[in-house]
């Protein structure tokens, strides 16, 4: 655990003994009002353990008191010097490490890999997909002011089924074709 912190509530008489409740005095019949706690986040360690990740910036924040339960995502803006909340704990996490997974994915495409999906983007102005022959069409007429070859659109159909099958686009079957587009959220 990084931190707790309990805050205290006076009673209602408001009197020197509430008061100092409020400073945190050793004698004070105070109750507290609320408990906040950080906590670091946990990775699995190189000998299959879980460990905290002290050099993650994001923290599990749990409230509890009479305010109710809050279970939260939180980031130190360092810069700031201020904790930023991101959203409820399980949600925002999920959220976090898919985006870090497919940074994993997009650190291990092939430079071709990379200029169809950039394509897929320039093509798909509308959002309704694009088919191998599109993006084949529009790299070919840029890189060399002429249409794909066959080569190039079988080519451009493996690398967009390799991103398909990577999860950065999605596909749908048409007739005879298959339109690839980004994969939402």
């Amino acid at each position: 655990m990084l931190g707790h912190v309990c805050a205290f509530h006076a009673p209602q008489d408001g009197d020197a003994v509430g008061f100092a409740a409020i400073r945190g005095h050793g004698s004070a019949k105070g109750v507290p009002s609320a408990c906040l706690s950080l906590n670091f986040l946990e990775k699995r360690a190189s000998n299959r353990r879980w460990v905290e990740d002290k050099q993650n910036p994001h923290r599990r924040m749990v409230m509890e008191g009479r305010m109710g339960y809050w279970e939260l995502l939180v980031r130190l803006n360092g810069a700031e010097a201020r904790w930023e909340v991101i959203g409820p704990y399980e949600e925002s996490l999920a959220n976090l490490q898919a985006d870090d997974a497919k940074a994993g994915v997009l650190e291990g495409l092939t430079t071709g890999q990379r200029v169809t999906l950039e394509y897929v983007g320039s093509v798909d102005a509308e959002g309704k997909g694009v088919t191998a022959t599109m993006v084949a069409n529009a790299k070919s007429n840029a890189e060399h002011g002429r249409d794909a070859t066959a080569a190039e659109i079988q080519v451009s159909r493996k690398q967009l089924k390799a991103l398909h099958q990577d999860g950065l686009l999605s596909k749908t079957k048409t007739g005879n074709s298959d339109l690839f587009s980004y994969r939402g959220g």
